[in-house]
């Protein structure tokens, strides 16, 4: 017999986290836990990004009650899971029959998918590939010019070997002075690359390209106001790219898959608590393959529930070995959800020690959520 509760959290943050729409002070968000008579025990989390998820706390919650209230979701779910022989796209295809906010069917698929891996020995993606012991991570990098020193000098220490900064919100000039005193302070084996959010024009996106000639960028994430520009800022300049927003927002980039590596585009950043779901995700992530581009699987400052199981489903890409994943958000909150997260060494993350931890929750943390 299965038995779901649902919780509420929220994590102090080391100091307020400013985003590209809002400042948050604290991380909140729901655990999911699913749990049967047999001492099985899995946790889902669902944490929408205020700014940038189209559904808040408040609906998110709202759609949780429904679903945990629905006894058809209920029964067939338990008949689902109890069953020997499970598939993947059994599992997966629990919440796709539901209409839920992304981040509520990532958290829930999430729960579901680890207890069938407890259960039948699924894997996280429902794939017989082998797993990547360690998953490499990029550093996410913010900061003044007179800050890059010593932030880089943190930085070093955890073996980092790509860097991600985050460019845009001051002037061109100045994001030029940025990026070339980095790639100073790096020398030349450590990968830069650049995430604009949508900030530039096409003219300011190229005048930066051109006076960033030699700072050797390995592509810039979303440079221009809107995705078409991104194509011809590629085209010009030669400069790869990489899109995020775009890739939930344009229903193109799916259409159109195939062209996207000629038109300039190294990689697709998926971000599974947005694009609504595993199994959506794993669609995503087959037709990327498809066309010859590679996946960065990023978290959206998940807590270590979230980041962790993104680790283990990151952890099943061949590309996870080398090209550096967006996973390096934990650092932000001061105290998680688990005792003793994991944090990155070498530049990568323990997949075995990023699974153990999502057992550890910290229940004193967490409140219930009584309907």
């Amino acid at each position: 017999m299965l038995e779901w509760r649902l919780y509420t959290y929220s994590l102090p943050l080391r100091k307020p986290l400013h985003l590209a729409h809002t400042t948050l002070q604290q991380r909140q968000g729901f655990l999911l836990r699913l749990s049967d008579t047999h001492g099985r025990q899995v946790w889902g989390d669902i944490a929408p990004l205020p700014g940038f998820h189209r559904e808040d706390r408040a609906s998110a919650l709202d759609a949780l009650k429904d679903l945990l209230s629905n006894q058809t979701f209920l029964q067939r779910a338990s008949r689902i899971l109890e069953t020997d022989n499970t598939t993947f796209s059994e599992v997966a295809g629990l919440t796709t029959q539901h209409t839920l906010p992304p981040s509520v069917c990532f958290g829930v698929d999430m729960a579901l998918m680890q207890y069938a891996s407890l259960r039948v020995g699924l894997n996280a993606i429902g794939r017989s590939t082998a797993t990547q012991p360690f998953v490499r991570v990029q550093a996410l990098l913010t900061g003044h010019v007179e800050d890059l020193q010593a932030r880089w000098n943190a930085l070093q220490k955890r073996g980092f070997t790509h860097i991600k900064l985050k460019v845009g919100r001051v002037p061109i000039d100045v994001d030029v002075k940025r990026i070339l005193s980095l790639r100073e302070l790096v020398g030349p084996d450590i990968r830069i690359r650049l995430d604009a959010n949508r900030a530039w024009t096409l003219e300011e996106a190229c005048t930066l390209a051109k006076d960033c000639s030699s700072a050797d960028i390995e592509y810039i994430e979303e440079p221009c106001l809107t995705p078409d520009a991104s194509f011809v800022f590629a085209e010009k300049t030669g400069l790869s790219i990489a899109l995020d927003e775009t890739v939930e927002e344009a229903v193109s980039v799916w259409e159109n898959m195939s062209s996207l590596r000629e038109r300039g585009v190294q990689a697709l950043i998926l971000k599974p608590s947005w694009i609504g779901g595993i199994g959506r995700t794993m669609e995503w992530i087959d037709k990327a393959h498809d066309a010859k581009l590679v996946v960065n699987i990023s978290s959206m400052f998940e807590s270590a529930i979230g980041r962790g199981f993104l680790t283990c489903m990151a952890a099943y890409l061949p590309e996870s070995s080398w090209m550096a994943m967006g996973l390096d958000t934990g650092k932000y909150i001061a105290e998680d959800i688990v005792h003793s997260p994991v944090s990155v060494e070498g530049g990568t993350l323990d997949v075995t020690k990023s699974g153990a931890s999502m057992q550890r929750v910290r229940t004193e943390r967490l409140e219930e959520v009584i309907w």
